[in-house]
């Protein structure tokens, strides 16, 4: 079964119906082990309120940012009974077996212990990364048939050069998704979940 990995961005998170929002979409598309990465949404900017006052630095905003988005992980995972919660790309979710093939992702184990292992474009740890880049690296990691980013728009250009520079994602994202041959985006705010390919 192919793997796809699912960004489902934060600014979803206050939606009523995130949760059948969710698995109406993704009862809609091909078989596929799901692998979701949540966003930070809210919390991340807060993280980012705070940095003047409290004087950190690019990586200290990094990393409490991958502290919010490990804790967004386990909202989604409870939200979302039918999924199981991982730490790390070292365990096998396959072990579960094929009646369960939808994952979420705490990210904070690949990103301090597999991800600096990993050939191609490393992560760096500063702002001109957030969980776009993130759910790219993981993607490539796992060989996956495609990176799906759900958000609460579709991007205004659909190059992934100019999606970057419109804040549609993150800085580092082009270089993140290079070896990706397929990222969609997917409106899940919209009742029709309009989606269109990222080139």
């Amino acid at each position: 079964m192919p793997t796809r990995v699912i960004k489902l961005g934060g600014s979803l998170f206050d939606l009523p119906d995130l949760a059948p929002r969710f698995l109406r979409w993704r009862a809609s598309q091909p078989a596929a082990c799901d692998v979701v990465i949540a966003g930070g949404g809210k919390l991340a900017d807060a993280v980012q309120d705070q940095r003047a006052a409290r004087q950190w630095d690019d990586r200290e905003v990094h990393w409490r940012c991958i502290e919010v988005m490990r804790t967004t992980a386990r909202q989604l995972a409870d939200l979302l009974p039918d999924a199981t919660l991982i730490d790390g790309l070292l365990m096998s979710w396959e072990t579960d077996g094929p009646g369960n093939p939808l994952v979420v992702l705490d990210c904070g184990e690949f990103l301090r212990r597999v991800e600096p292992t990993l050939a191609g474009n490393r992560l760096p740890e500063n702002q001109r990364v957030t969980s776009d880049s993130i759910a790219a690296r993981v993607a490539v990691a796992l060989a996956g048939a495609e990176l799906v980013l759900l958000k609460s728009a579709l991007p205004p250009e659909f190059n992934r050069e100019q999606a970057s520079a419109t804040g549609y994602v993150d800085r580092f994202f082009p270089q993140a998704a290079q070896p990706l041959a397929t990222v969609r985006c997917v409106n899940l705010r919209d009742d029709q979940l309009r989606q269109c390919l990222l080139f």
